[in-house]
């Protein structure tokens, strides 16, 4: 993850306006360092990765990697987990339940 990557550009589209902002997906963060990299940028917006400490989404030759990730503003407390009991991706599915409280 560099300079004028697609995290970018969400970032900017994001920005700090909104309370309420979720977004996930498959970001592609092969590395320790490049998850770094991806809540740092995101963090400048104000979103935390809620799914942090899920573990792992994604296998390749062996290796178990956490690819996707959820990231959000405004939720008072959530959950988040991976289900593994399913083989319909090549990613095992995440999930986060958030609650929002006025």
């Amino acid at each position: 993850i560099g300079g004028d990557t697609q995290v970018d550009f969400l970032a900017d589209q994001i920005g700090g306006d909104g309370v309420y902002v979720f977004l996930g997906g498959d970001f592609n963060t092969w590395s320790e360092g490049s998850i770094a990299t991806l809540e740092a940028r995101l963090g400048q917006v104000g979103l935390n990765r809620m799914s942090a400490g899920t573990g792992y989404t994604f296998v390749y030759r062996g290796l178990k990697l956490t690819m996707d990730h959820i990231f959000g503003r405004g939720a008072s407390t959530y959950e988040s987990g991976v289900w593994r009991g399913t083989s319909v991706s090549d990613h095992f599915p995440l999930w986060t339940i958030f609650y929002v409280h006025e």
